[in-house]
């Protein structure tokens, strides 16, 4: 509940096996999920939908490094939104401190993550410390965006349409109170020039984070995330700023 972000807190509950079981339904469509690893419950579902092929992310979450490792170990393989929503070092038992799920992302290789580059979620030494601690390979490019994405300013609603309101000013989706980030408005041609001049990555790095690294976790790679033959031709086509100048989608142009 403490780390539910803008997400209504009427929705906020443990996992419970009989209700989880109607969603196996639409397993076929369903590739990714997220769930807060401490919760009661969710050892369970973490192991019999990694099983049947959904990529488990944690997030959201306020779980322990033993705790993390507890659902590493049942199949948990990602992280979602590096930093954001996120447990750091505590006192669990004190005096003794132990990790969150901050260090165990960046100490652990098993697990892969994502940043909200868009310059406002994460200063750029957070984001370089990822990369260098992770690996190009491991990390993706999110942008966490909701409904006011390439909007004009205004209130728009997180989730639902009668989810908690949100105002986007000046490249920012902000709570009401303006005590925290609700979700972003940012795109992803953005993220990658991000990469590029915050991070100090090459084109080709930047390029694989937001396109062959989330296909590999979303295990799609077979068919996406790179050019070649016998692939799914999707592509975008950016300038040498790398701003859009066009979409492919299965093969045909979308100005």
């Amino acid at each position: 509940m403490a780390k539910r972000g803008c997400h209504l807190k009427e929705f906020v509950r443990n996992p419970e096996k009989a209700e989880w079981e109607q969603l196996l339904e639409y397993q076929d469509q369903i590739k990714h999920i997220t769930i807060a690893p401490e919760l009661s419950g969710a050892l369970e579902l973490i192991r019999d939908w990694s099983l049947r092929g959904i990529s488990i992310s944690g997030g959201h979450t306020d779980s322990t490094y033993r705790e993390v490792m507890k659902a590493v170990d049942h199949g948990m393989v990602h992280a979602t939104h590096m930093y954001c929503a996120m447990s750091s070092v505590s006192r669990p038992h004190p005096p003794h401190r132990e990790g969150g799920c901050v260090e165990t992302v960046l100490e652990r290789d098993e697990i892969t993550t994502e940043l909200i580059a868009d310059g406002r979620h994460l200063p750029a030494e957070l984001l370089r410390l990822t990369v260098r601690a992770k690996g190009v390979d491991r990390v993706c490019l999110v942008t966490d965006a909701m409904r006011g994405a390439g909007m004009p300013d205004g209130v728009y609603t997180f989730g639902p349409k009668h989810g908690q309101k949100a105002r986007v000013k000046n490249g920012e989706a902000l709570m009401m109170d303006l005590s925290s980030f609700a979700s972003s408005v940012v795109t992803m041609d953005v993220m990658v020039r991000n990469a590029l001049n915050l991070m100090g990555l090459t084109r080709r790095e930047a390029i694989a984070m937001a396109t062959i690294n989330p296909a590999r976790f979303l295990r799609v790679a077979d068919r996406k995330g790179s050019l070649e033959v016998g692939k799914d031709a999707d592509c975008v086509i950016l300038d040498e700023d790398f701003h859009v100048i066009q979409t492919v989608i299965a093969g045909k142009i979308h100005h």
